[in-house]
């Protein structure tokens, strides 16, 4: 019964895809559990833009694929784990049970929370 609107955060799509031009940005699951950070996994797969042997992706470029832009994406640099690690597990005080937490890199390279969820219900758990 509670609705929540966050202003939209800048970001730079790596491209767009599915039928509605979706932007794949960087975007990271932490899994908190205890307190803790249990995992942690870049949020989009590669299995996740292929439909029936067809890939969903808007792509016009002819420097590189989506595929090599999507490694790039999901490239998790030490840096970073240690900073999500530690944000997540400010999230993770206030939870007893185990939760997924997403984070969204802006343009301006700042990482937001921009999801979470009982981590039982959420795709990469276990």
């Amino acid at each position: 019964d509670t609705w929540v609107v966050r202003e939209l955060i800048p970001t730079t799509p790596a491209f767009h895809a599915f039928y509605s031009g979706t932007p794949i940005n960087k975007e990271r699951r932490y899994f908190i559990e205890g307190k803790r950070v249990t995992k942690h996994i870049p949020y989009w797969i590669e299995g996740a833009f292929i439909r029936d042997d067809t890939d969903c992706v808007e792509w016009n470029r002819v420097d590189k694929t989506w595929r090599e832009e999507l490694a790039e994406i999901n490239l998790e640099t030490l840096g970073e784990i240690d900073y999500l690690t530690r944000q997540s597990e400010k999230v993770g005080v206030h939870f007893d049970d185990a939760w997924s937490v997403d984070w969204l890199q802006s343009r301006n390279g700042a990482w937001y929370c921009i999801d979470m969820a009982p981590a039982s219900l959420s795709w990469g758990y276990r």
